[in-house]
């Protein structure tokens, strides 16, 4: 795994953080991340990703799937790693590794770095609090007892919001990797066929084309699609003619940045109702993707999907009564993970340009159905510019 971006740029991110933590009054910054599904801090600083997922914790390995890069004044970072970065081919951007043996006490290798470069009695930063067990914590709070911990997620993350032109031209083709996995879902979602083995034949369209890891497949089909949130992801029932048909896709590619799209279709000939559902949110999407521009607020942007809702609902004379207060989730920023801002109704972080978000707002009509259309941008001043493109109008 090679440097996906110029050695360069990930000794700006560091001098970045080193600049923030200091303007702060921190003596380092710790960041701290855990494989398989919040690994972002780390990688972004290192390029580093633990390839062992986190297990439940215990008195005999406490921190499986950890890893973290010590930021300090003056100092080269170091980056506390579970595995030897050789061992999985994986070129890092951090010359001071630190391997601490696998089965061993995470806290306790933390506290020994801290040590090592003198910053036990200072004040620390830990970017990754949320990710970082309770019982972590305590053990490394009692390990550096004159140490001054306080939670500094915001240092990093709001670095890693905005995305520099090598992210984005990255981030180009993981969109390219998004649009074959769609692709293939709308050519192989035929009547009979099970929403499981759908979500199977786009987990192997996704490792085919050199994914990374899949997080997550989700597929609802027919009455299953009459509630926005419904268990298991993917069922076993058999899709069929006149079924709406809701497919959800998270995976990470080669480079480790998330792809996360979805769309609704049906089956067969729409009837009117469907119609309606998916051309109204087919263009509430299209509008809200062009609100996406800088200093928009991310809970004004459901003010505009339930603006457009309300008016061509009366303006189009449509049969259906969507339940516009349920429009209340707009999407979410995007990277290495999920990430700020939220675009909900209690978020008011303005949208920046370069951001890569995830607009997904959705109709919900009672008794009939909900339809999504998920796309990943990237913010411009002229608004959102689309990352993903495939989309099938079959209806």
């Amino acid at each position: 795994m090679t440097l996906p971006v110029p050695l360069a740029e990930y000794h700006e991110r560091v001098e970045k953080c080193q600049k923030s933590a200091e303007s702060e009054g921190l003596d380092a910054l710790l960041a701290i991340s855990r494989s398989p599904d919040r690994s972002g801090h780390v990688r972004y600083l290192s390029n580093y990703y633990n390839p062992i997922s986190y297990n439940p914790s215990t008195n005999i390995s406490l921190g499986l799937g950890y890893s973290a890069v010590l930021i300090s004044k003056d100092q080269n970072p170091v980056l506390v790693a579970g595995f030897p970065p050789e061992e999985s081919a994986q070129e890092v951007a951090v010359s001071d590794v630190r391997v601490f043996p696998f089965m061993s006490n995470f806290a306790a290798s933390i506290s020994e770095v801290v040590k090592s470069r003198a910053l036990e009695h200072s004040t620390i930063g830990i970017a990754g609090l949320d990710v970082l067990s309770a019982q972590a914590y305590v053990e490394l709070v009692d390990r550096l007892p004159s140490a001054r911990l306080k939670n500094a997620n915001h240092i990093v993350e709001d670095q890693r919001m905005i995305k520099s032109e090598n992210e984005i031209v990255l981030l180009r083709e993981t969109g390219k990797l998004a649009d074959s996995a769609v692709d293939s879902a709308i050519e192989t979602c035929r009547d009979g066929k099970r929403e499981c083995e759908l979500a199977g034949r786009i987990a192997k369209e996704l490792l085919d084309n050199k994914a990374e890891r899949v997080f997550w497949i989700d597929v609802k089909s027919g009455p299953r699609l009459r509630y926005p949130i419904t268990w298991p992801m993917a069922s076993n029932r058999r899709m069929k003619k006149g079924d709406l048909i809701f497919f959800d896709i998270g995976a990470a590619d080669k480079n480790g940045y998330l792809l996360d799209v979805s769309r609704t279709f049906v089956i067969g000939k729409p009837d009117r109702e469907q119609r309606e559902l998916l051309a109204l949110t087919y263009d509430m999407s299209r509008e809200v993707i062009h609100a996406c521009r800088p200093g928009v607020k991310a809970n004004e942007l459901i003010t505009f999907a339930r603006e457009y809702v309300r008016k061509e609902t009366k303006g189009r004379n449509l049969r259906i009564k969507p339940d516009i207060e349920s429009i209340s989730y707009a999407g979410h920023g995007l990277g290495f993970e999920i990430e700020r801002p939220q675009l909900t109704t209690e978020h008011t972080e303005e949208l920046k340009e370069n951001m890569i978000l995830s607009p997904e707002p959705g109709i919900t009509v009672p008794d009939l159905g909900a339809a999504v259309f998920e796309e990943n941008i990237v913010v411009t001043e002229k608004g959102g510019k689309l990352l993903t493109k495939n989309i099938h109008k079959i209806w």
